[in-house]
């Protein structure tokens, strides 16, 4: 259900079992430095854990403005929670990804650039440096965990640009964030290297990470647990993936906001045209099983009506 502007949730409704929710912001307005009027106005909600979440809206709305927030470096009025906890005390938990990646790399190898992020949260613990074994094998694990396989010795600027964004992902799960801002950060990967990055966002969100997208690539939409629109200095939603493709009566939201649905998203559209079939699918394997049971069965009845032969060879 889209929820009224600026009143934002993606809590479910046995959330008060999962703990508070990963961000929550109350009566939010942020005003870009230099900027001589808010770009987001007295905006409200709250994201649970272990979600990914597309942010989606025309250029200048306030996506990449709200995020800045998060993370201090856009001023802002409201309050802010992470985990429960006043933003204040927590804001190291959440990590921003820009674009390009390496604008925000600070080591000159990849091992460097974990062993800064490592100490880094160290330091915001209170806990010691680890020593230089612990310290191998943490970054070991965390290449591991985003599948980037390189030598930790590797320069980071001979990496590829899905190479450069695992290790963004990296470096921010290595500080301690369990709540990630990718703003854009695939913009220019390749379609395989952003289909890479998307199964790395999904094993997190399973781990209980938080992941939020800027994206106007609407296949990490498809790819989202809910979609957030920011538009007019207010944000409506979140609504499902299927709700922002397919829409209700005729309005698809992905259609009133000017993008192109992906591929797999036409065709089902199109067949739901052809055959009134109640048919809206997000995956290649939503699209084969609903084409077999839904649409193939009331074609098939149709033509059985009027002494037609199977359909069964159309599937």
């Amino acid at each position: 259900m889209l929820n009224s502007p600026s009143n934002v949730s993606t809590r479910p409704k046995d959330a008060a079992q999962m703990g508070p929710p990963a961000l929550a912001w109350r009566r939010l307005t942020v005003s870009p430095p230099g900027a001589s009027k808010p770009v987001l106005r007295d905006v409200s909600g709250e994201l649970a854990r272990g979600r990914i979440v597309a942010f989606v809206g025309p250029n200048g709305a306030g996506k990449t403005t709200f995020f800045r927030a998060l993370v201090g470096l856009a001023p802002f009025q409201g309050e802010m929670y992470v985990h429960g906890q006043p933003w204040r005390e927590a804001r190291w938990r959440v990590q921003m990804g820009f674009q390009p990646p390496a604008a925000s790399f600070v080591g000159q190898t990849v091992e460097e650039e974990l062993a800064v992020a490592i100490a880094a949260r160290a330091a915001h613990l209170g806990h010691p440096a680890p020593d230089r074994r612990a310290l191998r094998s943490e970054i070991h694990e965390w290449l591991q965990t985003v599948g980037l396989q390189v030598q930790p010795d590797r320069p980071v600027d001979a990496l590829s640009g899905g190479e450069m964004a695992k290790l963004a992902v990296a470096g921010a799960l290595a500080s301690g964030a369990d709540v990630l801002l990718m703003d854009e950060t695939q913009a220019e990967l390749d379609p395989d290297a952003r289909a890479s990055m998307r199964a790395v966002f999904r094993q997190l969100a399973q781990t209980g990470r938080t992941v939020l997208l800027v994206t106007h690539d609407m296949d990490d939409v498809l790819a989202a647990d809910a979609v957030v629109v920011v538009k007019d200095g207010a944000m409506c939603g979140p609504i499902s993936p299927r709700a922002f493709f397919y829409g209700a009566d005729g309005h698809a939201p992905c259609d009133d906001l000017g993008f192109a649905a992906p591929y797999l998203v036409q065709a089902a559209r199109r067949i739901r045209e052809a055959t009134g079939a109640d048919f809206a699918p997000l995956t290649e394997d939503e699209f084969v099983e609903g084409w077999r049971r839904a649409v193939a069965g009331e074609i098939g009845d149709s033509r059985a009506r009027k002494g037609a032969d199977t359909v069964e060879h159309l599937v």
